[in-house]
């Protein structure tokens, strides 16, 4: 990821969000761990990955993975390279816990975290094919606005950062938004529910705690301020933006199919989901 922009010219758009309040974190993540893992056991098996596969995908051991699916959380480093990985958003992990009322739009359709991963990952011409294939069946004709819904070579020229790049970018970003907001690190960390010197150690690539997918989520609660918006100017932002268009682009077109919808199209889902995620041995 590159740090080409910083976050000044969306200023506006954060500071207008922001809206601090002070949460009970213990109480609210009582069980956010189990629906967590369950969530992501879901996933996993929706896309028909195995654990192996699926931990190949976040680039880590397998035993680390199964560790995910026990109820520990991921860095955000691991998430962004999941999201990146199998086209889904780390807020498919988290339908149903405290975190709910952030991500009302997750749709709850039983094919959404496939449609969401082939959103995700389709090149423009396969996305294209398979507009054109859902139109046909609905028996009218959809334009496609290129500009918003194609990747052109961002995701191709886009690549896993590396963990120090990661967390340098994030660093920073935690620090521009903190001066940006003018606050304290101690106001930080009273929001995050966490010890100042926590906070001091996610504005600072180090050794110590990393800033994490549940420490992303508490700042979105307790500040209504988006996370992504830390990554913005990046390669990686510009590709979530489109995936997140694909998908409301495509449940356009779903919502308006039964609930059995015509064969031919589910023939195609399942071709593209193939190419895009393949399949590695028995589920577990």
């Amino acid at each position: 990821m590159t740090e080409s922009i910083v976050l000044a010219p969306v200023r506006e758009q954060i500071v207008s969000a922001f809206t601090p309040q002070i949460l009970d974190f213990e109480r609210l993540e009582a069980t956010e761990r189990e629906c967590f893992a369950l969530n992501l056991r879901r996933c996993r098996i929706q896309l028909k990955l195995s654990q192996l596969a699926m931990a190949q995908k976040m680039s880590v051991c397998l035993r680390q993975y199964q560790r995910y699916e026990e109820g520990s959380y991921p860095c955000m480093k691991t998430m962004a390279t999941f999201m990146l990985a199998t086209g889904v958003p780390y807020q498919y992990l988290f339908v149903g816990g405290c975190y709910q009322n952030l991500f009302k739009d997750i749709p709850r359709r039983k094919e959404a975290v496939v449609l969401q991963s082939l959103a995700g990952l389709c090149s423009d011409s396969d996305f294209h094919s398979l507009v054109l294939l859902i139109s046909g069946t609905l028996e009218r004709t959809r334009s496609i606005q290129p500009e918003e819904l194609c990747f052109g070579s961002s995701i191709e020229l886009l690549e896993t950062p590396s963990q120090q790049g990661y967390y340098a970018m994030v660093a920073g970003r935690l620090r521009e938004l903190r001066n940006l907001l003018d606050l304290t690190t101690d106001d930080m960390a009273e929001l995050l529910g966490v010890e100042s010197r926590t906070w001091r150690a996610y504005e600072h690539e180090n050794d110590g705690p990393q800033f994490s997918v549940l420490m992303a989520l508490r700042l979105w609660a307790a500040t209504k301020i988006n996370p992504l918006w830390l990554t913005y100017g990046t390669d990686f932002f510009k590709v979530r933006l489109i995936q997140h268009r694909r998908m409301e682009y495509l449940l356009g077109l779903f919502n308006e199919l039964p609930e059995a919808f015509d064969s031919t199209v589910k023939q195609m889902m399942s071709v593209l989901h193939k190419k895009y995620m393949g399949h590695w041995g028995p589920l577990n």
